[in-house]
């Protein structure tokens, strides 16, 4: 008999009907889906277009062929477009109250478990999440896991398309939605919390939105808080205070037209340490726009703050600690203590503003920001926070100053900048503004204003005690000044006192002499050490103008200086001048390892086999390192750790195996030794013919390296700190320990394994060693009167443990000589802080003698209270 196909399209919802009808066959959406036609069968193209569209065809055809093969960042417009359309249908009226609600829980809440649904919807049917599962992918469910994940989970804006359809369709079911927004916030989800509550009538979340006003408010929907704070309802159980310190937050961070209040700002600073938590939260969040008016003392320390009260507090340390010049530590504490989060927030997002700022004033230039910077700053740009934007401004303005080709839109902008700040009442912007401004004005040759703009810039800042922010603008008034005639004199150099700000000043003063009268006067001619990194924005900024300053100051620059330069351009990272060097030993003399230490290029550094353990982990071979993937295999790496660290860097072979491999027996550990010593030989040959690493005997049954091709650099180290500790010239102790200071990339790599754990003590002898070193070498350019060099040896030792007496001694001592007792008080009355009082122990009396040695007394009047000889706190 014959026959034909017939092919039907039905609703998932109308299958029962033709369930009953013999001799037809049902096919479900899942077994329907489609790949895109024309893009190649490679794996990354169809996992880009199932990761996007799950087959489903609507979804797949909307996606340009090109996207699936490259996965670019921006969706296209169609692709969202048909997405929107996608969740239209998934919501249809046709489909039963149960499976509708099911459906709307889903989507609201993007991912979750079945547990989660049951929260929101009551007791979720399993028949129905299966149905789900078949005839509707762009949820996602999988009953077997008991989890859901929704195709618009990354892109939940598109529900932005739908609004309207959603707003009809909540409103008969509020319970869930409420619910919902409980569950968002539980995850702290609260940029979604917050769309699904704009879903809904507003009375009824006011209380929710309030009782959770700082997290909002985080995320940047300021207005939902304001308006609910507004609103006025006898169900809202806020207290008034609360309310108010809601309201000063809400007021404080969308205020563009003027400066907090005395009376505002007094009892926001009360609130930081009030007991109330909600009370402590909106004061933290309120703080972010007075750290904008003026710099704050210190905060007390706190140990149960809030992950959002801490990453305001992170700030304003990076703040203080920028405000004093010292970006280098300032960046280091932030990149130590930054979390990177999904979802944007003004918290994270100022974070992120400080590092950029930060990179860029330690000299580091990149042309364009990545995209989790780029994110966070759209985010602070077009967001409600308009008391914060000037961050963003004053990020782009710092920029202008490296770029090459500038224009006046720059120097317009910046005006812009400082006009806005001076209306906001926020100084911390306008001042760094105004030294901007006169930098970009010396490049376009008006020096008037570029001396003026300086001078406002320090009379402004007098009042914050900073000598960096004064004596930026004194060196730019300065520089103003010689082209007006006025010539600097050897007392304007000793005017500048900070470390980094001196070194750069002689030489740009150098550069100015010598732009006019091809030479400089003597009083300038003195070697610097080192590279002054809290200062190379400001040498960037001047090398980026063309002229013959320019020209002269880049060749009056020290090589390293300007290596650095190069190195940190186009990186986000700070890249330190390293020069290599081989140290040959000479038993005559102590001072031959001085003598006969030479500055080499990488790649001649170390013409056999190179070791690195200090730091991180590297094997090279004839200056070009060995990738680690190459050697992580058949426990090559392992091995070479161990014989680094083994006496004479050699051992028996049942040592090693038992170390490396204690759970093989013989036979098997004879064969992983043989692998690992073959991994080793072929890579460092691959690299350079008949070199052989590795030494074996049989009869003594060891192995170790061959020290006639192999160098370890804790053997190099080593031998540099022997020599500062037995030299008697303070030139050497300085230069021995530059050179210990660039091995030292940081504490001494070990692998995670447990069989390491022998060497615990070989990496906190070796971490002894170099702060012992770092403060010798300080205490020597004491002597010989390098106070910027004695305070960064002394910093180097402080950052790698800041509980040792003899590194705070050398910091206090360096930082008095550099004319810095202000921040020498600050580091003792941190350690005060930090350990003494918790400890109820008394410093010595040699520490006391130097902490107090401005007042001339042992006594000393501290945050933690009045240190005396009796050796009791007035604070406990």
């Amino acid at each position: 008999m014959a026959g034909c196909l017939v092919a039907f399209s039905l609703f998932p919802e109308a299958r029962q009907l033709i369930d009953e009808v013999p001799s037809v066959y049902v096919l479900g959406k899942n077994e329907l889906l489609t790949f895109m036609p024309g893009i190649d069968n490679s794996e990354q193209s169809i996992l880009n277009s199932m990761r996007l569209t799950r087959g489903i065809p609507t979804l797949v055809y909307s996606l340009p062929v090109t996207f699936c093969e490259r996965g670019d960042a921006d969706v296209p417009i169609t692709y969202l477009t048909s997405l929107a359309c996608v969740v239209s249908y998934m919501l249809r009226s046709t489909l039963g109250i149960e499976e509708l609600r099911l459906r709307l829980g889903m989507m609201l809440l993007g991912v979750g478990s079945f547990d989660d649904l049951s929260r929101i919807c009551g007791q979720a049917d399993l028949e129905y999440l299966a149905k789900i599962e078949q005839d509707a992918p762009f949820f996602g469910v999988h009953v077997e896991t008991r989890r859901f994940s929704c195709l618009h989970t990354t892109r939940f804006d598109v529900l932005n398309f739908n609004k309207q359809e959603l707003v009809a369709l909540v409103g008969k079911h509020e319970k869930l939605v409420l619910k919902a927004i409980t569950l968002l916030i539980d995850r702290e989800d609260f940029s979604k919390a917050a769309f699904v509550s704009s879903l809904i009538r507003e009375e009824i979340t006011w209380e929710i939105v309030l009782s959770h006003a700082t997290e909002f408010v985080d995320a940047g929907y300021i207005e939902l808080v304001d308006n609910a704070l507004t609103a006025t309802h006898s169900d809202c159980t806020l207290e008034n205070s609360s309310k108010k310190a809601a309201k000063r937050m809400v007021d404080a961070l969308s205020n563009t037209k003027g400066l907090m209040n005395g009376k505002d700002a007094g009892k926001t600073l009360e609130n930081l340490t009030s007991f109330n938590g909600f009370l402590k939260q909106t004061a933290y969040i309120t703080l972010l726009k007075l750290l904008l008016q003026k710099p704050l003392p210190a905060l007390k320390e706190d140990l149960e703050l809030s992950p959002l009260e801490k990453k305001v507090a992170l700030h304003k340390r990076a703040i203080d600690l920028a405000v004093q010049g010292n970006f280098k530590y300032a960046l280091q504490l932030l990149l130590l203590e930054q979390q990177h989060e999904k979802s944007s927030s003004i918290t994270s997002s100022i974070q992120t503003v400080d590092v950029e700022l930060l990179y860029a004033l330690l000299g580091v230039y990149q042309k364009d920001f990545d995209a989790r910077s780029s994110k966070a700053l759209s985010f602070l740009q077009e967001g409600e926070a308009g008391g914060l934007k000037g961050s963003v401004g004053l990020l782009k303005c710092v920029r202008h100053l490296f770029e090459k080709s500038s224009s006046v839109g720059d120097l317009y902008d910046t005006e812009q900048l400082i006009s806005q700040a001076e209306r906001q009442g926020n100084r911390m912007i306008q001042v760094p503004a105004l030294l901007i401004g006169a930098l970009l004005s010396l490049r376009s040759r008006a020096y008037p204003k570029a001396q003026l703009q300086a001078r406002r810039a320090m009379l402004l800042s007098r009042e914050w005690d900073s000598i960096y922010v004064t004596q930026v603008g004194k060196i730019l008034e300065d520089i103003a000044g010689f082209f007006l005639g006025v010539i600097p004199t050897e007392k304007s150099l000793e005017a500048i006192t900070h470390p980094s700000l001196k070194a750069v000043c002689r030489t740009i003063h150098k550069a100015l002499f010598k732009s006019v009268k091809g030479h400089s006067p003597v009083w300038l001619d003195e070697v610097e050490y080192g590279v002054p990194e809290n200062a190379m924005w400001l040498m960037r900024a001047l090398l980026s103008d063309e002229s013959e300053f320019q020209q002269c100051l880049e060749q009056e620059m020290p090589e390293e200086w300007l290596h650095y330069l190069r190195s940190n351009e186009g990186k986000r990272d700070v890249t330190k001048w390293r020069a290599f060097r081989q140290v040959t030993g000479d038993s005559r003399t102590e001072n031959s390892v001085v003598k006969s230490s030479r500055v080499e290029k990488k790649q001649n550094a170390h013409p056999g086999v190179y070791i690195a353990l200090l730091g991180r982990f590297s094997l090279s071979v004839q200056g070009e390192e060995i990738a680690g993937r190459k050697i992580a295999y058949r426990s090559a790496k392992a091995l070479l750790v161990y014989l680094a660290l083994a006496h004479n860097h050699m051992s028996f072979r049942s040592q090693i195996a038992q170390q490396i491999w204690p759970e093989a027996d013989q036979a098997h550990w004879q064969e992983r030794l043989y692998q690992a010593t073959r991994v080793i030989r072929k890579e460092v040959q691959e690299i350079k013919k008949g070199c052989e690493p590795l030494e074996a005997s049989r009869i003594e049954r060891t192995l170790g390296f061959n020290p006639q091709q192999v160098t370890v650099d804790i053997d190099i180290f080593t031998r540099l700190a022997k020599s500062v500790a037995s030299s008697n010239s303070d030139e050497d102790i300085v230069h021995l320990a530059k050179q210990a200071e660039e091995l030292y990339q940081g504490d001494l790599y070990l692998p995670e394994d447990e069989c390491f754990r022998f060497a615990d003590p070989i990496r906190t002898a070796l971490r002894d060693q170099y702060i012992e070193t770092m403060v010798t070498a300080s205490a020597a350019a004491l002597r010989i009167t390098h106070y910027t060099l004695a305070v960064h040896f002394a910093e180097l030792a402080y950052l790698v443990d800041d509980m040792r007496e003899d590194t705070l001694m050398a910091l206090i001592q360096a930082l008095r000589k550099c004319g810095r007792a202000q921040d020498a008080q600050q580091y003792y009355d941190l350690y005060v802080q930090k350990y003494v009082t918790k400890r109820r122990k008394m410093p010595s009396k040699q520490l006391r003698m130097i902490a107090g040695a401005e007042k001339g007394k042992e006594s000393i009047e501290t945050s933690g209270g009045e240190i005396t000889k009796l050796g009791f706190y007035d604070a406990m």
